[in-house]
């Protein structure tokens, strides 16, 4: 109008601008949840791949009354052991439960990312650091699509975040505590939480020199904070005490998991680093681009000064937690997911002030590009292949499609009553079965790796199905599964005595490639090809076997080649041939 104010026109013109580019970040936001949701739902049901089966056993066994550490051994804490247990409890004891439990995880993830965001840089910066971490965090270089433990120390560790910025303001006692108890459960949940819990201390003592505090009022709430951090571990254990299993506990989450974590020599870690983070970062590097410009607008702009350090000093521990042990596995990268998606919030933050709409809506257009070429370089696993095919996509020759009809046969041959034992790694078959395990050992890789307990080990595997006599015992020919040689130890030696005099084949599970796997399930009567990648199904012979009469073990066979016209036979007295992995 002729009479209005200038002014008054370039507020309008402003405001117009800003509800443009508000309304574009949640246009985005929902385009990339939905999209996210639609990929995890088609493939709810991807096979569990080993981590998964061991949190989906542990978790199994306490829905069934029997505490962590007394059937199922591992250096985690058990607190994602707890998480799969409610999962099945609301959604089943099934794949689909427990990627529909993982789904909730995520999306829950996803929004206290953008709460975290919306708090430190303003409500677009939130809402695009969450759709990053939306995208980000369903990366399959990253095994982003199965439902590992990392996932879960998010969690908790996201909202203590949360309450601990909350209690910056509020000075709440109780803000303090729960805070702490939340970081708390995300060390239960597995180790590395721990680093977020030092970070929250760190902050705290920084809130408490900033202000500044009297030194009876910081030390208060060091002790509050401290006590809510305490108190779940303090709770587990006193819990294991009263079961019985506190002195396994102990031994394997910390007297086994020290070694453990300082196996690794800083030389080859920094190799794993550098190989995992470009194979985690190749279709998603316009993000990590977008994160890198968010730090250098972090330390560069005034207005950024308060979010600074509570930014990169989460960033910094975050790092840590990513680098325990120096292991870099790929799945590990999601505890740095958080802070990369906090970076980009501040570098879309950092574009707000510019005047120019289309300079406003650049950072939504090249998120847009980066979700147009992620899914396009992931068509074919996102939209088109069934679950099992992404499964051997994701994992190779790993056992886990074929673990479904192995576990449906060994429970068609069993009863709950009985146990069942496995020789290699794939904790996955005692949850499909329902059956318990004949020695805690779920995974033969702790008994197979360089280190003084290993021989000790060895003889507690031998002794504990020895001493259970399992129904149906697995031996897995596949590399993975072992990880390390295995020829000439004294677990191998005494597999092959003990199976062939106490067992006889009644099942066999070639992996031949991507496409192809033989089932002989039962195994009848003649020969049947081992080769390069099997799964052996065998049944105590003072036992009824269906249509195992004339199955007997098969000779050795060289681990090398994996051409079908060196398969070896099925048939004949002979030595049994555990997998010889390959040394790493």
């Amino acid at each position: 109008m002729a009479g209005e104010h200038p002014m008054n026109i370039a507020n309008c013109a402003s405001s117009k601008r800003n509800r443009v580019i508000r309304a574009a970040w949640i246009v985005l936001f929902s385009l990339v949840s939905l999209i996210c949701i639609a990929i995890r739902i088609r493939l709810l049901d991807l096979p569990l791949e080993r981590d998964e089966g061991e949190y989906a056993y542990a978790g199994q066994l306490m829905l069934h009354g029997i505490a962590p550490y007394k059937l199922a051994y591992n250096m985690k804490f058990p607190g994602t052991y707890g998480a799969y247990a409610l999962i099945m409890l609301l959604f089943g004891q099934t794949i689909r439960g427990i990627h529909l439990g993982f789904l909730v995880v995520n999306l829950a993830n996803v929004a206290l990312v953008l709460f975290l965001g919306r708090k430190l840089f303003g409500w677009n910066a939130g809402v695009g650091a969450a759709a990053s971490y939306a995208l980000l965090s369903i990366n399959p270089a990253m095994l982003g699509l199965s439902a590992h433990a990392t996932h879960f120390v998010i969690l908790p560790a996201l909202a203590a975040t949360l309450l601990l910025l909350r209690f910056a303001n509020s000075h709440s006692a109780r803000h303090l505590f729960v805070s702490g108890l939340l970081f708390g459960l995300a060390l239960l949940m597995k180790q590395p939480g721990l680093f977020f819990a030092i970070f929250g201390g760190v902050y705290l003592i920084y809130l408490g020199i900033r202000q500044p505090l009297r030194p009876l009022q910081l030390i208060r709430n060091v002790l509050v904070y401290v006590t809510g951090v305490v108190l779940p571990f303090a709770a587990t254990c006193a819990c294991l005490q009263v079961a019985g299993t506190f002195d396994k506990f102990w031994f394997w989450t910390v007297t086994y998991a020290r070694d453990y974590g300082s196996a690794v020599p800083l030389a080859v870690g920094s190799y794993s680093f550098a190989h995992n983070w470009l194979r985690v970062v190749d279709s998603l590097w316009l993000l990590w681009i977008g994160a890198l410009t968010g730090l250098i607008a972090l330390i560069g702009a005034r207005s950024f000064r308060r979010a600074l350090w509570f930014v990169c000093s989460f960033g910094c521990f975050s790092i840590l937690a990513l680098s325990a042990g120096f292991y870099f596995r790929p799945h590990y990268f999601v505890l740095v997911l958080p802070f990369i998606s906090l970076l980009i919030g501040a570098a879309i933050a950092a574009g707000e002030p510019v005047r120019q709409l289309w300079l406003k809506l650049a950072p939504a257009m090249l998120l847009l590009v980066a979700l147009s070429a992620f899914l396009f370089t992931n068509a074919a696993m996102f939209f088109a292949m069934p679950p099992s095919q992404v499964c051997r996509t994701l994992y190779g020759a790993n056992p886990f499609p074929e673990a479904l009809r192995i576990a449906e046969f060994i429970k068609s041959r069993t009863t709950p009553a009985d146990k069942i034992a496995v020789l290699g790694s794939e904790p996955e078959i005692y949850f499909y079965s329902d059956r318990l395990s004949a020695t805690g050992y779920i995974y033969m890789y702790a008994a197979m790796e360089p280190h003084a307990r290993a021989l000790a080990m060895q003889q507690e595997i031998i002794s504990e199905i020895e001493a259970a006599r399992p129904r149906c015992l697995v031996v897995t020919g596949v590399d993975m599964s072992w990880q390390w040689p295995v020829e000439g130890s004294v677990l191998q030696e005494w597999a092959d005595r003990y199976v062939r005099e106490n067992y006889r084949a009644v099942g066999l599970v070639n992996i031949i490639s991507r496409d192809t796997t033989d089932y002989y399930l039962p195994l009848t009567a003649g020969s049947a090809p081992v080769g390069q990648n099997y799964i052996l199904i065998c049944e105590r012979r003072d036992l009824y076997s269906i249509g195992a009469e004339r199955a007997e073990f098969g000779r050795g066979f060289d681990s090398r080649s994996g051409s079908e016209k060196n398969a070896q036979p099925l048939s004949g007295e002979g030595k049994l041939a555990l997998k010889v992995a390959k040394p790493r």
